[in-house]
């Protein structure tokens, strides 16, 4: 999926080429460590996200707080405030 989001993008950034490395890297530990905690249990998929998901959530809220332009991400909310919404309950509806 990352190849495909890509593609056609003639700048290359360092600091994004890491993010991107890093972000495969840690979602292939997401899912080891998944599947070394839940080895023993009769959990299912849906289960498994319920156990991991906050873990994952609480990481997620660090990196954003650390890495994010604040300034300019409210920008855009402001901007399109309806679109962003929708887009945060997409996965609730």
């Amino acid at each position: 999926g990352t190849a495909v989001a890509v593609r056609g993008e003639v700048e290359l950034s360092l600091i994004g080429v890491a993010y991107m490395l890093a972000s495969e890297f840690f979602e292939a530990v997401k899912l080891v460590m998944t599947q070394i905690l839940l080895v023993d249990r009769k959990f299912g998929s849906v289960e498994g996200l319920a156990v991991v998901g906050p873990a994952a959530m609480a990481a997620l809220c660090v990196c954003t707080i650390l890495g994010e332009d604040w300034r300019d991400a409210m920008e855009k909310v402001g901007e399109r405030p309806l679109l962003f919404l929708a887009a945060s309950l997409g996965g609730v509806v």
